[in-house]
């Protein structure tokens, strides 16, 4: 049993300045701005605004901001992130934009398409305003992933003790009930797929360690999922010896 829920667990774990000017126009194809209004719903949003006004002091906006009139502009910011001091409409803004993990070349084309047309898909069409959604976006992320994680523990937790008996219990190999097999084996997986996929993308996310140089978040992503994988082969290697896998 252990080695096909090894191979198992492993296999599942192995993630020039430009702007918006009132005189901007749409340039950009209808699908190609559509899209790009969708990934900037997702991803810019949470920072610049539901409608591109920024935060006061923290983040610059898009809208009125003749830095982002140049569409590679936009697309190189996107791409490698920006750092250092930017003045926009008099007022200096220096915080660190790391560049968004996950976009493909199409979404990252079409968002700065979308930018560079003044936040606008025709007819005047823009991501619509709501009272306080800037300063709501800005915390969101971060509360959907706490939220998210803390559901998770929790579901953890309340299975763990359901099924504690079961998945302590000592182990006939030559005896094993199907169900004490798969519960076993799931446990197994579900380790080494949050230790070496889940956590690792968490922790690289974070605010700090996403701004820090691409070769030292390779190295603590790298830690971090050889310090799972150890941890879960020595676990394996314990729990056999004591007849419990």
């Amino acid at each position: 049993m252990l080695l096909p829920a090894l191979i198992g667990g492993l296999l599942l774990s192995s993630s020039v300045m430009p702007s918006f000017a009132q005189e901007a126009q749409p340039t950009g194809e209808p699908e190609t701005l559509e899209l790009g209004v969708e990934v900037f719903r997702t991803v810019c949003s949470a920072c610049h605004g539901p409608t591109g006004g920024g935060v006061p002091e923290l983040f610059p906006p898009l809208r009125d901001n003749e830095r982002v009139l140049d569409p590679a502009y936009v697309e190189s910011v996107v791409r490698e992130g920006l750092a250092g001091p930017i003045d926009v409409n008099g007022v200096t803004y220096d915080r660190v934009m790391p560049p968004p993990a996950g976009l493909t070349d199409e979404e990252i084309q079409a968002v700065a398409a979308f930018v560079s047309a003044g936040l606008e898909v025709g007819g005047g069409k823009a991501p619509p305003d709501s009272a306080g959604a800037g300063t709501v976006a800005v915390s969101l992320p971060v509360a959907t992933v706490v939220t998210s994680g803390l559901a998770m523990l929790i579901a953890i937790a309340v299975v763990a003790g359901v099924m504690a008996p079961r998945l302590v219990a000592t182990t006939d190999r030559l005896n094993l009930t199907w169900l004490d097999a798969w519960l076993k084996t799931s446990v197994i997986v579900a380790y080494f797929v949050l230790g070496t996929v889940v956590v690792p993308s968490l922790i690289l996310e974070l605010g700090a360690i996403a701004s820090l140089p691409r070769l030292v978040r390779d190295v603590i992503g790298l830690g971090v999922w050889g310090g799972a994988v150890g941890l879960g082969l020595w676990g394996l290697w314990w729990a056999q010896r004591r007849s419990r896998v």
